[in-house]
């Protein structure tokens, strides 16, 4: 690490993890605890108990609520300790995953402190009363205080940056102690047992071997979706159920929420996974770029919120696309073939200015890339235009039989992988087949042809902004050294980082196209 890291961070982003962090947090273990509440009053033999013979002979500590008192106070500061912006990700991250599995823990083993705590009238009173009233006697197993302060250890660990190592020594004992301490006082303030440490320990390591596993902050954040929303339909049947007495309503909630946990962990486990086999098993759409009804079944959760974006962008932004039709650019490949990159598609879109594009041909196929995976393709809509659009359609010679679907699946904000790239190019290498089987045609029937091939996602414009660089790259007609200066004259609005499209993703897909 160098001292430029802390830098990196800006105060914002700061606050922004440790809101979120916090808020999770806040919302979750106020639920369960609630819920474990209601569960001891009125099913008591759906609560467990965890105490041991062991737990007898540990005695109650009144000044421990001081140490107890450190984890809020530790874990907010730590969110301004860390110095680097993947320290602040790993911090975040490792809080966050806690939270969400301990929660999950906490609905599906609900249990109970089984010692009654001593009352104080000393100066630790008004700590204890705080903490009956915000912490009730439930959400035993495991210990997030504990969790939290091994993580907290862990995160921490590294972040004093000093060319004495005396000062790094003293830092690192103080952390230790001061994370020993909060461990210490959740048994001796009569808060936790101690199966509910050892759950503890077992948790963090859990979360540190889950958070060094994964691909990217989308899967932290599907696991959220997950599991907040599997908890709040599930603890809301529940208390349905309290209210109007009715078994059922716990378990139309439990059924949904088991149905959404599902549909999300499985959208987590594909970006986890970050492979577009993977994604053509379970975003699967038809021939004219709609999704089917087994794909609906997984994702309907997902897919209804991606549909509800598209339309709300296309309503509130369709002034700004229907200004970027005139300025369409198609771009030259070999002789007879065009590319073009559109987010909304439609045929007025594709053929607006064609007669001062390009040459006038007797005929013309157009070959729609699809590079969305959660939401139907406009190309259905080229088989239903409006008047106007059909006459523009049939002025360029494009009908409904030399009109082509492809489709490549691709989840929203997933970066493009070292590991697809032989799928990338033998996917390129069928759009070449399709247009040589249709070159072959029309020289045997003597037509003047020309193909249009539109790289085409709903959801963004820079993805087929991106899938068009990456087939001129494939095609030889753009490299390394000049793919990044034409993307900034055709599309000089483009947003596209070069995390998302990297050099080694351009050198990759060129060097594989040779081989």
């Amino acid at each position: 690490m160098n001292s430029l890291g802390k830098n990196n961070i800006s105060l914002l982003s700061r606050v922004q993890h440790l809101v979120a962090a916090l808020l999770i947090f806040s919302v979750l273990y106020t639920l369960t605890n609630s819920y474990g509440a209601a569960v001891s009053s009125c099913c008591p033999n759906r609560i467990y108990n965890l105490a041991t013979a062991f737990d007898n002979s540990i005695a109650f500590i009144p000044a421990m609520i001081v140490p107890y008192s450190w984890s809020l106070i530790v874990f907010v500061a730590s969110f301004f300790m860390v110095r680097t912006s993947h320290q602040l990700s790993l911090l975040a991250s490792r809080l966050i995953i806690a939270t969400l599995l301990a929660c999950v823990i906490f609905y599906i083993y609900p249990a109970r402190f089984s010692f009654n705590r001593p009352l104080t009238t000393d100066w630790t009173a008004l700590g204890y009363l705080f903490l009956s009233i915000t912490d009730k006697p439930h959400n035993q197993l495991p210990s997030l205080h504990v969790s939290y302060a091994l993580l907290l250890g862990v995160s921490l660990w590294n972040v004093l940056q000093a060319r004495c190592t005396a000062y790094i020594v003293a830092y690192r004992l103080i952390l230790t102690l001061i994370c020993s301490l909060i461990i210490l006082s959740t048994v001796f303030t009569y808060q936790h047992h101690l199966l509910d440490i050892v759950g503890g320990f077992v948790l963090a390591g859990l979360v540190l071997l889950i958070v060094n596993k994964l691909q990217s902050v989308l899967v932290l954040r599907y696991l959220t979706i997950a599991i907040c929303g599997f908890l709040l339909l599930a603890i809301t049947g529940f208390f349905i159920y309290l209210k109007f007495d009715q078994a059922l309503f716990e378990y139309v909630g439990l059924v949904i929420g088991l149905y959404w946990l599902t549909s999300f962990l499985l959208l987590a486990w594909l970006y986890q996974a970050n492979e577009v086999t993977a994604n053509k098993i379970y975003f699967k759409k038809n021939s004219t770029g709609q999704l089917t009804v087994a794909t609906w079944l997984r994702f309907a959760p997902i897919l209804l919120a991606y549909k509800m974006m598209s339309s709300l962008g296309q309503f509130y932004f369709g002034h700004k696309q229907s200004g970027a039709v005139n300025s369409l650019v198609w771009h030259l490949v070999g002789d007879d073939t065009l590319i073009s990159a559109t987010a909304r598609l439609s045929s007025s879109t594709l053929t607006h200015d064609f007669s001062n594009n390009i040459p006038v041909y007797s005929d013309c196929h157009l070959i729609v890339v699809d590079v969305a995976a959660e939401i139907d393709s406009h190309f259905k809509t080229m088989s239903a235009l409006s008047d106007e659009s059909l006459a523009i359609k049939e002025r360029a010679h494009i009908t409904d039989n030399n009109e082509y679907y492809h489709y490549l699946p691709l989840l929203d904000l997933q970066p493009f992988c070292l590991a697809d790239i032989p799928i990338i190019i033998e996917f390129f290498e069928q759009i070449d087949e399709l247009i040589g089987e249709i070159n072959h045609v029309d020289k045997a029937t003597l037509q003047s042809s020309v193909t249009l091939l539109n790289f085409h996602c709903v959801m963004g414009f820079s993805r087929s902004i991106a899938m068009q660089v990456l087939y001129l790259v494939y095609c030889d007609k753009l490299t390394i050294d000049t793919y990044q200066a034409w993307i900034d004259k055709h599309y000089p609005n483009a947003h596209l980082s070069t995390s998302y499209l990297p050099e080694s993703l351009i050198t990759a897909i060129s060097i594989g196209n040779k081989s």
